[in-house]
């Protein structure tokens, strides 16, 4: 949302009892925050008004009015959280939080009074850095934040919006938490303007789109936490959590490029940037913990990129042909193949270019050959310039999320080879989808779609290889259910493919994701 204009904001010597406007501080897309004189306290305070751009402006006089009718219940909306977040705010009494010593509503929006804190942001302090901060260093700015969510978590409340540019530095002071935006969040929940309230390297995955199987909870802000010390480490942020959930197998502090920060360290800050909220820490003391040496990090949840494991996918044979097993190289235990039919496409346009050094990817036909193609898939950042619909659609139906998901789905277009190194050890924790367990399964998997046995192409048919029990498995019930194991941006194109064809386009999952799309559309038209 793009910050109110420069006239919708109060002219000096504007006053409200005590208080007298000075200057502005700031303009962003849902407030304006002012520096006031207290002439009562004699002191100088930080004013904010609620303002959400897109929604409201000011006309002639102080009077705040929306833009357009359409708006107005948005609009209200947001003003309620806004009030909100003050009166929650004006319960905390901690350091590293921002206090809130009044608010009130006057012309048709409303104000809150906080402290006028002086110092920079943990991101232009960083910037400012030759060199990585040495791990005491980020302990002490960490270690308070982390006291401060307790605090808030304990009664339900979550900031939703950690960042660099959200923790003030101020001079010998403990760092403060700025900027809960619980009117910014208001709105975009109610919107769908995901992209507009999220920063991508630092929203986890459940922000795009809450379910039974995404909810927010503490995880939520422990994500942002770490992918906040990720950036003080690295000096640039992590790939976005919408990018990772497609491809993550390498882990994203190896000791040997921090070398000046403990290993435990690294381990509980990988932790908290687990993509799945549920192989996160589920609260602030389960962190502390292991960053004070009391546990260690659950081997069940350590990240994809130790596992030695490589994933193979290819697309049926056709017949005559033999696909035979890729050897497993040295040193290819990070990369991974996917082969797919020389018709097959893989959507590239509008993907932005990044510096972010990917696991090697290689895609390939699917024919007999044992050479694979060399030119490489987009980097793994390039994946958070997808379509915004996709990102809603993946969150939505990614873990369990979507309505009518069989758990136990077989693939109907891919067959899921994992090959473990012979000398490798067995892990807690599996980052990749397991093959299918029966040989009926696989038959099934081979068999051509409904829609291309009625071509009466008899030769195009595969001759499915029998089970077991002699019965082939049915066909998929539903397009999430075709759509296999097949997670996030993945299952999203798939969904959207599967919802195109005659079996499945009137079927429930396929009016919900149409349902999805119109809404995020709709969002989309009200910025």
């Amino acid at each position: 949302m793009a910050p109110a204009d420069e006239h919708d904001a109060l002219p000096a010597g504007t006053r409200f009892g005590e208080l007298e406007i000075l200057r502005v501080l700031g303009i962003g897309g849902f407030g304006i925050v002012y520096l006031a004189h207290d002439h009562a306290l004699e002191r100088e305070v930080a004013l904010k008004e609620y303002m959400p751009a897109s929604l409201a402006g000011r006309g002639k006089g102080q009077m705040v009015s929306v833009r357009s009718g359409a708006h107005t219940a948005t609009y209200a909306l947001g003003l309620r959280s806004f009030v909100n977040e003050a009166r929650l705010l004006a319960r905390f009494n901690h350091p590293s939080l921002v206090k809130v010593y009044r608010f009130w509503e006057e012309n048709a929006t409303a104000y809150m009074v906080m402290p006028y804190l002086q110092g920079r942001t943990l991101r232009d302090v960083r910037r400012a850095m030759t060199v990585s901060p040495s791990e005491g260093w980020i302990r002490s700015v960490l270690d308070p934040l982390l006291d401060a969510l307790e605090l808030l978590h304990r009664e339900d409340v979550y900031h939703r919006d950690i960042a660099p540019d959200n923790v003030l530095l101020p001079p010998g002071q403990p760092p403060v938490l700025l900027d809960f935006g619980a009117a910014r969040h208001a709105i975009g929940d109610r919107t769908h303007t995901f992209t507009a309230i999220l920063k991508p390297s630092y929203a986890p995955i459940e922000q795009y789109a809450e379910s039974v199987h995404l909810r927010q909870g503490p995880w939520t802000d422990l994500y942002a936490l770490g992918a906040v010390v990720f950036y003080l480490l690295r000096g640039e942020p992590p790939p976005p959590a919408t990018a990772r959930a497609v491809q993550d197998d390498e882990p994203l502090l190896p000791p040997h490029d921090n070398p000046e920060v403990s290993p435990s360290f690294l381990a509980a800050i990988e932790w908290a940037l687990a993509v799945r909220p549920t192989e996160r820490p589920q609260h602030v003391g389960e962190l502390r913990d292991v960053l004070a040496g009391r546990a260690i990090v659950p081997p069940a949840t350590r990240g994809a990129g130790s596992s030695p494991q490589r994933t193979v996918i290819t697309a049926p044979p056709q017949p005559g042909t033999f696909v035979p097993t890729m050897p497993l190289a040295h040193g290819a235990m990070q990369r991974t193949q996917i082969e797919l039919p020389r018709s097959a496409t893989v959507p590239q346009a509008g993907l932005p270019q990044s510096t972010y050094q990917s696991p090697d990817t290689t895609v390939m036909p699917a024919t007999p050959t044992m050479e694979p193609n060399t030119t490489p898939r987009p980097k793994m950042w390039a994946l958070a310039g997808l379509s915004g619909v996709l990102g809603v659609i993946a969150a939505a139906w990614a873990l369990g999320g979507g309505p009518g998901e069989s758990a136990g789905a077989p693939q109907a277009a891919m067959i899921t080879e994992v090959i473990e190194p012979a000398a490798a050890q067995p892990l807690a924790a599996a980052s990749v989808p397991q093959a299918p367990a029966s040989n009926a399964a696989v038959a099934a998997l081979a068999q051509p779609s409904r829609e291309k046995a009625t071509r009466g192409d008899a030769q195009a048919r595969p001759t499915p290889r029998p089970s077991r029990s002699g019965t082939a498995a049915p066909a998929p019930a539903s397009p999430r259910e075709a759509c296999g194991t097949r997670r996030f941006l993945a299952l999203a194109l798939c969904m959207e493919q599967q919802c195109e064809t005659p079996r499945y386009q009137d079927h429930a999952q396929c009016e919900s994701v149409r349902a999805m799309v119109q809404r995020r559309r709709l969002g989309d038209n009200v910025n």
